[in-house]
């Protein structure tokens, strides 16, 4: 989130603490409840200013004030935040909305590796998830949109590792399992098929 606000070059709204929390300012402390309150509203400021940044970024004021952060995230109200699910959010007044996901990728090394090895390589630039198939492949679940660009950009060359768009046609092992064993009984009737008429010629 800093390194958003970061490329957007500006400056989010600054908290001022009141004189018995000033030890917050220098200081960490996690698992406190005061602290912890003090950091969910920071992040949630920042979220809401960078809403306010997206939706109308020419006609923002210098001061922007507090309401508009409130209106920024009125079409979020009563949301749950679903991480990994089939909804992206959680509707507490309505129907679900459907989730918009980037896509998994697919993984293949070129030696066996480790779930771990796998997470450490993609983890320098990007937030995500790995789950581990067979010994050389694996499955990446990124976070944003742009990072699975940024990865099929960066490892389309690779010469250890391999990645492309997971496809669960193309790529579930049951699927590609049933698909083998639906062309060898195929192949098979085939050949009965031609070595039947060729006696029948006879």
């Amino acid at each position: 989130m800093s390194s958003k606000l970061a490329d957007e070059q500006m400056n989010p709204p600054e908290i001022c603490h009141a004189d018995e929390c000033q030890l917050y300012v220098d200081h960490e402390y996690p698992h406190e409840a005061a602290y912890d309150a003090f950091l969910s509203g920071s992040a949630l400021l920042k979220m809401t200013y960078l809403l306010l940044l997206k939706k109308d970024f020419e006609n923002l004021p210098v001061d922007i004030p507090f309401s508009c952060h409130l209106e920024a995230v009125q079409e979020y109200l009563n949301m749950i935040n679903v991480i990994r699910g089939r909804m992206s959010r959680m509707c507490l007044k309505g129907p679900d909305l459907p989730a918009r996901r980037p896509p998994l990728l697919l993984v293949r090394a070129h030696r066996i590796l480790c779930v771990s090895e796998i997470y450490h390589e993609f983890r320098v630039h990007w937030s995500l998830d790995v789950r581990k198939l067979t010994k050389y492949k694996f499955l990446l679940s990124v976070n944003t949109f742009k990072g699975v660009r940024a990865i099929l950009k960066t490892y389309w060359k690779h010469p250890e590792l391999c990645v492309t768009t997971y496809r669960y046609w193309q790529h579930a092992s049951n699927i590609v399992c049933m698909f083998h064993v639906c062309s060898v009984v195929a192949a098979w009737s085939i050949l009965a098929f031609i070595l039947g008429g060729c006696r029948s010629q006879k």
